[in-house]
């Protein structure tokens, strides 16, 4: 995501995705994390495990079963919020440049059928 790197957000897009998550929902493990993204549970441990490294997230056993790990933001993920989400707002607003409403609904349903139909 071109407006990521443009803005000194150094996260790629896939990251920014379960960081998008994980501001919305703070505290679910990775196998909630992979249902909710629709991305395989490898995908996502790699995603984890390097957001982790760079100080974004932390995991941490959870109270009900120690075996079971939830994820949780830290102070250096929730930092970039603000100017993570407003990057990716810009790149929306770019993409939707001349697209009536009416094109855009349509598109969207179309999508969402899509993305049902591969469930």
């Amino acid at each position: 995501m071109i407006q990521l790197k443009a803005n000194d957000i150094d996260i790629t897009v896939e990251q920014w995705r379960i960081l998008f998550y994980l501001w919305n929902k703070d505290g679910i493990n990775q196998q909630e994390l992979a249902k909710i993204s629709n991305k395989e549970k490898s995908t996502i441990t790699r995603q984890v495990e390097t957001l982790e490294k760079r100080g974004f997230i932390s995991r941490r056993s959870s109270v009900e079963d120690k075996r079971n790990k939830e994820i949780y933001v830290t102070a250096q993920g929730k930092a970039i919020k603000d100017s993570a989400l407003k990057a990716a707002n810009l790149m929306t607003q770019k993409a939707e440049t001349a697209i009536t409403e009416d094109e855009l609904k349509v598109f969207k349903n179309v999508l969402h059928k899509m993305i049902t139909n591969l469930k």
